[in-house]
């Protein structure tokens, strides 16, 4: 096992975790941003797991556009958590 595959191993594991402790954070409050969180980098973490079977984080298309579309989700939910939290989203 090459230390490449070693590392989507690992990076997959800790993208499950840090959802894990995403749902941790915002269980009570039930947040439909912090789900949209939680499941992306569930998600995420899942397309490390298949890179490691593919060879490549662009191989096949659609594992390209999974990893695509998890980060803009990501980065979707993290940006109206701020401005919850600031109080500018109803």
């Amino acid at each position: 096992m090459d230390m490449h595959t070693i590392y989507n191993y690992i990076e997959g594991v800790v993208w499950q975790i840090i959802a894990m402790a995403t749902l941790l954070l915002f269980y009570r409050k039930s947040i439909p941003d912090a789900l949209l969180l939680m499941v992306s980098f569930i998600i995420f973490g899942i397309s490390d797991f298949i890179e490691v079977q593919t060879g490549a984080w662009w191989r096949p298309w659609w594992l390209l556009v999974m990893k695509g579309l998890c980060l803009v989700g990501i980065a979707f939910a993290i940006y109206r958590l701020k401005k919850q939290n600031s109080g500018k989203i109803e």
